[in-house]
């Protein structure tokens, strides 16, 4: 609790806020990078993988399932290259996650890096947004567990 002293010289209790979360230049930096560079590799995984991963059968449906321990690993790798404290987890996950789905937006209308894939782009954005979604709730997890 942070006291506070307002106008009238009372004080009070006020919760302290949860954020801003405060990150270093340094950190932001190696969290931008990691983002892009994360989603390069998702990238090339979409265009260089069989079609059939995202045909919306059995599948996809492992490769889904595949993407929930991949996820967990990225929350840890995140940590460690931007030696990210227990409050900082989720924050820092946030701002990779950010850079990796800015690209992925210009990816999928812009550019052609994932290739002529037909219908194969829904179904790899799909994907895409289920792991970021994935990597935020594992990052989540990970910072509650650490009583953060």
């Amino acid at each position: 609790m942070d006291i506070a002293a307002p106008a009238s010289g009372r004080a009070q209790n006020r919760p302290t806020p949860a954020f801003p979360v405060r990150l270093s230049p340094r950190q932001i930096t190696i969290l931008v990078v990691w983002g892009v560079l994360f989603w390069f590799i998702a990238a090339m995984f979409i265009r260089l993988a069989p079609a059939e991963l995202f045909s919306g059968s059995a599948p996809t449906a492992l490769l889904f399932a595949a993407s929930a321990p991949i996820a967990w690993l990225a929350v840890w790798i995140t940590r460690q290259l931007a030696s990210l404290r227990h409050d900082q987890i989720v924050a820092g996950t946030a701002i990779a996650s950010a850079a990796a789905m800015l690209c992925d937006g210009i990816g999928l209308t812009w550019s052609s890096l994932y290739g002529s894939l037909g219908a194969v782009p829904l179904a790899a954005a799909a994907w895409l947004l289920w792991g970021v979604g994935l990597i935020l709730t594992a990052a989540f997890v990970a910072a509650r567990r650490r009583g953060a």
